[in-house]
């Protein structure tokens, strides 16, 4: 169809005693959408960080796919994560996101560990309304965040402090 949107061909037919009719063929191509959608960020995407510790429930992303419009009301397209472990060696990646299917945003399904994950991988699927389908891989790197609390090596602190100390005089060092 891109090419070539219709034809036109002439037909006659002769019987034995040499009379004919002569018809006239148009042949018209219809646009079939043929095309999947396209991302708007590529195939391959490394998304912002995500801070380690970030709670489930949170958006991270949204995924923001087109399609050509192929009729007056536009394209529709769905989100989908096709099984992850399926698609990983990697099985860790598996759980960790669930999404919207009308809006693209994945969020986080647990809490993530920059220990245990120091980067997850997404696949998803954007499908068009002719069932054209596409995937675009998105990688996130996790921000490693200080976990542990501060602490004191002593269990009691105290010293001295002479009553002219005078100012900025250093009271105590720990």
């Amino acid at each position: 169809y891109e090419a070539v949107t219709g034809a036109n061909a002439g037909v006659r037919c002769t019987d034995v005693l040499g009379n004919f009719t002569d018809i006239d063929i148009v042949l018209q191509i219809i646009n079939v959408d043929d095309n999947g959608p396209t991302f708007a960020n590529g195939a391959l995407h490394t998304a912002s960080s995500i801070a380690e510790g970030t709670l489930d429930g949170s958006v991270v992303y949204t995924a923001v796919a087109t399609d050509a419009p192929h009729d007056s009301a536009g394209p529709t397209i769905t989100y989908s994560l096709p099984d992850q472990s399926a698609l990983f060696v990697d099985a860790k990646n598996s759980n960790f996101f669930s999404i919207n299917s009308s809006t693209g945003e994945l969020t986080l399904t647990e809490s993530v560990d920059y220990e245990t994950h120091p980067s997850l991988v997404c696949v998803i699927t954007a499908t068009d309304q002719a069932l054209n389908s596409s995937q675009q891989t998105v990688t996130f790197p996790i921000n490693d965040v200080d976990e542990n609390r501060p602490t004191f090596s002593g269990s009691a602190y105290g010293d001295d402090l002479l009553v002219n100390s005078g100012l900025n005089a250093v009271v105590y060092t720990a």
